[in-house]
């Protein structure tokens, strides 16, 4: 009985260091298992907002997760990578450890049973001034550069895709 699907996002670093065809060997028997390899390609937005659990790092997708409401479990965290006064850290400060020797699913009902929204929204108030509106300032910021005046009618916001996913055959190829 299957009760979980997990997707994998590596960081573009880790791609470029070890190559796709490295990662797709190293991941292939746990993709055979159903894990969701993202493709480096990929708009990962769409795996994010699927998540009812997210197990990060202290890079940027674990702050977006802070604004997802679901818990965010910290996997490796380097002490002395975070700067103190920043929101990783803060994320960090408070969210649940993943710990390897444990069993996985009692740690993710643990994280939804002390899940407390207003640590959660503390992080994501640090991470933007106005949620939600970065299509609109954005757009706002190009035309005015552009010297341009924007059209009137702005364009619709397309929903988040469905992440684009590295699968595997029986060698371990991608297909």
């Amino acid at each position: 009985r299957e009760d979980f699907r997990v997707a994998l996002l590596l960081h573009p670093h880790v791609w470029n260091a070890h190559g796709e065809w490295q990662i797709r060997s190293w991941l292939a028997g746990l993709g055979r298992s159903g894990l969701l390899l993202i493709s480096q390609y990929a708009d990962w937005v769409g795996a994010l907002v699927a998540a009812d659990h997210i197990v990060g790092d202290h890079g940027s997708v674990s702050l977006y997760g802070a604004m997802t409401g679901v818990p965010v479990l910290m996997g490796s965290v380097p002490e002395g990578d975070l700067d103190p006064g920043s929101p990783a850290a803060e994320l960090a400060s408070f969210a649940p450890r993943l710990h390897a020797d444990r069993p996985l699913v009692r740690q993710l009902a643990r994280a939804a049973a002390e899940y407390r929204t207003e640590r959660y929204e503390q992080v994501a108030a640090r991470i933007t001034s106005e949620p939600g509106r970065f299509a609109v300032r954005m757009r706002a910021l190009i035309y005015r550069k552009l010297r341009l005046r924007a059209p009137a009618v702005r364009p619709r916001t397309e929903h988040a895709p469905l992440p684009v996913t590295v699968s595997h055959d029986e060698r371990g190829a991608a297909r």
